[in-house]
């Protein structure tokens, strides 16, 4: 790359930066669907236009952020110790990240402004989902890989919403074909162990927003990771009635 046009990317990411952080500042303050473009400009020092430029979406600021922090669930599949169970991989990959106070998992000190702000945003909500779906997609594809299976062939490249929506659409239906039952089960496994994951971010994201620190949840939520990893592996009758929990 020659020198000029590496200063000029330079530049520009240094600007992205800029936009992004005065923009995630604003929605803690005053909230997401209260600050504007307009109000992320002023505060950027920038104009309207060159935030549309860097990012085309208000929420894009936002996961900007996001994005570094979430986890690569495929990779814990694909990297895990010869012979470990994909479920007992990633049960000991939450447990770890729960240890170091990942963002990601709820159970850090610093996402509780930033949980109330997102949980208050439909906008906001909605992106997050978007977000699990393509890790559900990531899992799915690694899980597909490792029972032998060909993805594209088995049609196991897109999260469960996602074959929804294409299936939904005109000449949606046109090369669809059914998953293989080995096919079925890896999304079936994707499908719930995203499941649980999100419902034990979710839990721990509650807590943070209602004002309990991580040092005061720890406890709890490792006993909920081991409770949710334990109904994927042994089946939920396993493990009794709910009134029993």
């Amino acid at each position: 790359m020659a020198p000029e046009t590496g200063l000029r990317e330079t530049k520009k990411e240094q600007t992205r930066l800029s936009i992004a952080r005065a923009a995630l500042q604003l929605f803690l303050d005053q909230g997401f669907e209260d600050t504007s473009i307009a109000d992320i400009a002023k505060a950027a020092q920038v104009s309207k236009m060159t935030v549309f430029n860097y990012f085309p979406a208000k929420e894009d600021m936002f996961f900007f952020f996001i994005r570094d922090v979430m986890p690569d669930l495929g990779r814990v599949i694909r990297d895990r110790p010869a012979g470990q169970p994909p479920v007992d991989a990633l049960h000991a990959f939450y447990r770890a990240e729960l240890q170091r106070r990942a963002e990601w998992t709820g159970l850090h000190d610093g996402v509780t402004r930033f949980s109330r702000m997102a949980m208050a945003s439909p906008t906001l909500v909605a992106g997050f989902t978007r977000h699990w779906q393509a890790h559900e997609r990531d899992l799915l594809i690694a899980l597909a890989a490792d029972a032998g299976l060909d993805p594209e062939q088995e049609g196991l490249t897109e999260s469960l919403d996602e074959v929804y929506l294409r299936m939904g659409q005109p000449e949606g239906l046109a090369n669809a074909r059914p998953p293989s039952t080995e096919g079925l089960r890896a999304r079936l496994m994707s499908a719930q162990m995203l499941a649980a994951l999100r419902m034990l971010v979710l839990t721990n994201q509650t807590r943070q927003a209602l004002g309990l620190t991580a040092d005061e949840s720890e406890a709890l939520a490792m006993a909920e990771a081991d409770t949710a990893f334990g109904f994927l592996r042994e089946g939920l009758t396993s493990r009794g009635s709910t009134s029993a929990m």
